[in-house]
């Protein structure tokens, strides 16, 4: 997975913020989490619906059931709920402050309706939760009276219906004893009976006989009338007996089907008895004293840190977004369009003079001091490639006082590797060679050399690093941008550049005044410097624009970690007027003049150890007047500009 390190960047950078926002968050949710009083919690449990009352649960009634209990939670919390629990208890509070204590947990699985109550008394959070209960128990239609009555009507019709039962079946054991006696009656007739029907056989057996023997007409008739009359008497006899069973037999099926119908009425009746209402509440586990909440100190710190990290992150992101200046190459490399020469790390900044002010010498093995050494070798191949022996090196910061320490370095580096190197101080607005190298002030300058007639101009040879030598300021005045703009100034630099391989050139900042843009079109190259988190993109790609449209070739850009040394652009007038009197009374006491001598490469003391405190002083910008602005003379190419 690829991620973009100017993100990683962005979050080392700020990790100092992103720690202490999540620990001041979290450290505050702690304090307000401890000045918290003690919550209690207690605990009411009730069961909607048929529940276990029902030996048979209906599917239907158990899902109804599970509606229900959701209708009830809403209930719980209603207005007309929570005044009659105030009521009741006697409560001091209102029913919106009540039903923020109140939390109703509903389970679809077992229809258990839990009332949760918090307070920080545990006693009041129990009867709080009871009284809560009890008002959603009252709610239901089941806990009326009505379903008692009902109850007792189911049980007095069960008791009737019994005895009907009973009575039914004792019925139906005489029927069945009358139909079994008539049927062993049958098998074992009666003998005066019996002995009747064969009577009355034998006497029908006797007419027929006789029927057949008699000739008379009228005799006939009347023996077939007497054997109809006989036979008509035995259907009699036998009918009686068929109708007697066909009774008890018809009775006896009344009496079953009676019998049949009161046990499904029973049955049905035990059903109901057994069965549970639909829309009832149950409590099933009432709340006891209440015991202390969970407590949330853990989680309110970590939402605390997290939050913190939340609010440190948009205000990263805040700053980022309204922060245009350049953080790292290829910030930089976007920005100016040309190739990087490369970066200085960051180092601490050393006190001193000479050699004990320069990184390269005072910590040759330091990251600095190498990526100096790297820059310096950049441009020799820059130098072979493209011809380019004279360097301007300069920023876009208006008020910078650190492209002379980083020139300074560079040169360093490059007379190390056994170039020949005139460094130029052509800052006019802050000088800062002759600071760094602690030079005393009656050393010859640029100014000097393009004030006076002389045609060989003098560089100051560095002791401890024979291969460098520095031209510093001189004498600064309201004529110094004329002298940079002459022709002199062109002389100049081609007559150093036939004594040293590079001649590096220190100019103002290139937005800022037209002394950068001047000395610019008279060097081969330009080497662009710019500072982490102070220099501008804009202002960047406005520099390179300008420098093209001049027609100068860009070398390359720099971008310094080191932090930024900002100092006053201009020099106090006082500081001017001073400098001037140095050098008219040089001139009275007869001060050699340098135009007969020639390009020789001065040598000076060397100055490894640290200035006085007073020349120091002298060298540095004097502050302006308590409660006065400071005196800004204006610059003599200001119409030019």
């Amino acid at each position: 997975m690829n991620i973009d390190m100017k993100y990683v960047r962005i979050v080392l950078r700020w990790a100092w913020l992103f720690i202490l926002a999540a620990g001041l968050a979290g450290a505050a949710s702690y304090w307000v989490g401890k000045q918290q009083p003690t919550v209690y919690e207690a605990r009411a449990r009730l069961i909607v619906g048929p529940g276990i009352d029902s030996p048979n649960p209906d599917l239907n009634a158990l899902r109804t059931g599970s509606q229900l209990m959701q209708t009830y939670a809403k209930l719980a919390t209603t207005r007309p709920v929570l005044e009659a629990v105030i009521n009741e208890l006697g409560l001091e509070t209102t029913p919106e402050i009540l039903k923020k204590t109140i939390r109703i947990k509903t389970d679809q699985e077992t229809q258990i309706l839990t009332v949760v109550v918090e307070d920080t008394d545990p006693i009041r959070a129990a009867n709080i939760a009871n009284a809560e209960a009890e008002m959603l128990v009252r709610l239901s239609s089941a806990a009326v009276s009505t379903r008692d009555q009902v109850r007792e009507q189911i049980v007095s019709e069960i008791a009737r219906l019994e005895e009907i039962v009973s009575a039914t079946e004792a019925r139906i054991r005489e029927l069945e004893a009358e139909l079994a006696a008539l049927e062993e009656e049958e098998a074992n007739p009666d003998p005066e009976l019996q002995e009747i029907i064969q009577t009355t056989e034998n006497r029908i057996k006797q007419l027929e006989e006789l029927l057949r023997t008699t000739q008379d007409i009228t005799a006939q008739q009347l023996i077939q009338d007497q054997i109809t009359r006989e036979r008509a008497r035995l259907f009699e006899i036998q009918q009686a007996r068929d109708q007697q069973r066909q009774f008890l037999m018809n009775q006896l099926t009344q009496e079953r089907a009676r019998l049949t119908d009161a046990h499904r009425t029973l049955a049905q009746l035990y059903a109901s008895l057994q069965e549970s209402t639909t829309n009832q509440v149950k409590i099933v586990e009432p709340a006891v004293t209440g015991y202390p909440a969970a407590s949330q100190l853990r989680l309110r710190v970590l939402m605390g840190a997290v939050g913190g990290l939340i609010l440190a992150l948009f205000v990263v992101l805040a700053f980022e977004y309204l922060d245009t200046s350049i953080q790292d190459e290829k910030d930089l490399e976007r920005a100016a369009g040309v190739p990087m020469l490369g970066s200085i790390a960051a180092h601490r900044t050393l006190t001193g003079s000479g050699q004990k002010r320069l990184i390269v010498q005072a910590h040759p093995d330091s990251q600095a001091a190498e990526n100096y050494r790297m820059l310096g070798t950049k441009l020799q191949f820059a130098s072979q490639s493209n011809n380019v022996r004279t360097v301007m090196l300069s920023s876009t910061t208006a008020n910078d006082a650190t492209t002379g320490e980083l020139a300074l370095n560079l040169a360093a580096a490059l007379a190390e590797m056994g170039s020949r190197v005139i460094l130029v101080d052509a800052n006019v607005r802050y000088p800062t060679l002759s600071t760094l190298l602690g030079l005393p002030e009656e050393t010859p300058g640029l100014t000097d050399m393009l004030t006076e007639d002389s045609q060989t101009p003098v560089a100051t040879r560095v002791e401890w690093l024979p291969e460098l030598a520095v031209v510093p300021t001189g004498p600064v005045s309201a004529e110094s941008f004329k002298l940079l703009a002459s022709a002199r100034m062109t002389r100049f630099l081609e007559c150093l550049q036939e004594q040293a391989d590079f001649v590096l050139v220190v100019a103002p900042p290139l937005l800022a005044f037209a002394d950068s843009l001047i000395l610019a079109s008279r060097v081969d190259g330009v080497v662009l410097v710019a500072y982490k988190g102070e220099t501008l993109r804009e202002s960047v790609g406005e520099a390179v624009r300008q420098l093209h449209s001049l027609g100068v070739h860009v070398v390359g850009a720099v971008l310094s970690y080191k932090t930024l040394i900002q100092r006053r652009m201009y020099r106090p007038a006082s500081r001017v007027r001073r400098l001037r009197k140095r050098v008219s009374a040089k001139a009275m006491k007869g001060h050699p003049s340098t135009s007969d001598q020639p390009l020789t490469l001065e040598p000076t003391i060397d100055r490894g150890v640290s200035e006085p405190e007073q020349e120091r002083d002298e060298l540095a910008p004097s502050p302006p007047p308590e409660g006065k602005a400071e005196e800004m003379p204006e610059p003599a190419h200001a119409t030019r500009a």
